[in-house]
């Protein structure tokens, strides 16, 4: 029994000491305990146990969760004083190879990249203030990697760490074949659409409307205009934007702007009044999500649904006769509303950013009246409007452009 107790305490005390952080120094000896690091501006310092370790003595910090740092003598650009400055600090690893990436988690920067034994902070620094070492981070990439990365991607770079860690991955697997990435993010492609598009749409409308005259203050009516169910096609003219969500090819965030156009030719059952052509442009602003697939060949399929907000401006015109002179009030409004949309697409891709494409939609408003009007009094005459509109089906032929912006 003594002997087991033993054992336990044993394996016990051996699984502590393990997982404890570790310091090793350039004399091979190596420290265990809790490690803390202190990033001071003019020197990091690094404690054991509470107990002060001399940082040039240090050769790595192995951390309990699996993170290394390493010391390095770092040239940077100084901002304060616009100035050359070294510093030597405690950087955590990232990648290994021809060209190694750290991160600084003090401050002044915050990547550093090493190469050929000399350590350079990777820093936005203005032209006018650059200097004999160092420049922005992208003149200083593209001097180091450029032998293996284009130009072009390192002009598009942003400094994060994930667009850093695809760049000297494709760098270090470049220089070395046998090189074994410590990290690989998975990758990001962004899918930009661009549509333009024209077409057709068909609408029908109706139209109740009372006018009235006013004759010492008293509304006398003077007719009914009243038009059913009359069905006519429009121009429609649409522009769209769509954005790939969650790193998808198949799922995007749909926007879109389009104009259309309505014309309806409305009859007053008094013949000696009538309602002048029914005209008007209207604005449909939508917001959806759309899905898109490949069918076969270069043949694929789009569906997307969501809301659209719509606005117009309508002028309303009505001539009626008094003796043999017109007399001819008129109004202005700007009815609104909100509504959902549904629409599907076929696409046929020309190549993999263009294609053709062809879509039917459908509008679905909120509400059925939609430019009813209270009586306004014009000049000597009144008009009530209870007008409908109903969106049929709208046809969509055009032209489709994508970008692709891989791994950023």
């Amino acid at each position: 029994m003594k002997q087991v107790l033993i054992l336990l305490l044993s394996v016990i005390w051996v699984g502590s000491a393990s997982s404890q952080d570790r310091v090793v120094q350039k004399d091979g000896s190596t420290l265990r305990g809790t490690v803390e690091i202190t990033y001071n501006y003019l020197l990091n310092t690094v404690k054991v146990n509470g107990r002060d370790i001399d940082v040039l003595s240090i050769e790595r910090i192995e951390m309990e969760e699996g993170d290394v740092f390493v010391p390095r003598r770092v040239v940077y650009y100084y901002k304060a004083e616009s100035s050359e400055e070294f510093r030597y600090v405690f950087l955590k690893r990232i990648l290994n190879g021809s060209a190694k990436l750290y991160r600084y988690e003090g401050e002044g920067f915050k990547f550093v990249f090493e190469k050929d034994n000399k350590a350079i902070a990777l820093q936005e620094v203005p032209e006018s203030l650059e200097l004999n070492t160092i420049k922005g981070f992208k003149k200083d990439l593209k001097q180091a990697l450029g032998s293996c990365v284009s130009e072009q991607r390192i002009d598009r770079l942003r400094l994060r760490e994930d667009n850093l860690i695809f760049l000297f991955n494709e760098f270090n697997e470049c220089k070395d074949n046998n090189y074994t990435p410590l990290i690989t993010p998975k990758k990001k492609d962004h899918i930009f659409v661009f549509d333009l598009a024209a077409g057709a749409h068909a609408a029908r409308h109706s139209l109740s409307a009372s006018v009235f005259r006013f004759n010492s203050a008293r509304p006398v009516k003077d007719g009914e205009i009243n038009q059913q169910g009359e069905a006519t096609v429009g121009w429609v003219v649409d522009f769209s934007f769509q954005k790939n969500l969650f790193n998808s090819k198949n799922l995007f965030l749909y926007s879109s702007i389009s104009l259309r156009k309505f014309s309806f030719n409305v009859v007053a059952d008094d013949p000696s009044m009538m309602l002048s052509n029914f005209e008007f442009i209207e604005g449909d602003y939508m917001l959806g999500l759309s899905y898109q697939r490949n069918l076969f060949n270069k043949m694929s399929f789009s569906v997307t649904s969501g809301g659209f907000f719509w606005t117009t401006k309508i002028q309303d015109n009505i001539r009626y006769f008094e003796g043999r002179y017109p007399v001819i009030p008129d109004y202005t409004r700007k009815p609104s509303g909100a509504g959902l949309f549904a629409q599907g697409g076929i696409l046929y891709d020309v190549n993999e950013k263009n294609s053709f494409f062809i879509n039917f939609r459908g509008y679905f408003r909120n509400g059925e009246n939609m430019f009813s009007k209270d009586p306004v009094r014009i000049e000597f005459s009144s008009i009530q409007n209870d007008d409908a509109l109903q969106d049929l089906f709208t046809v969509l032929v055009g032209v489709r452009a994508k970008i692709f912006r891989k791994n950023y």
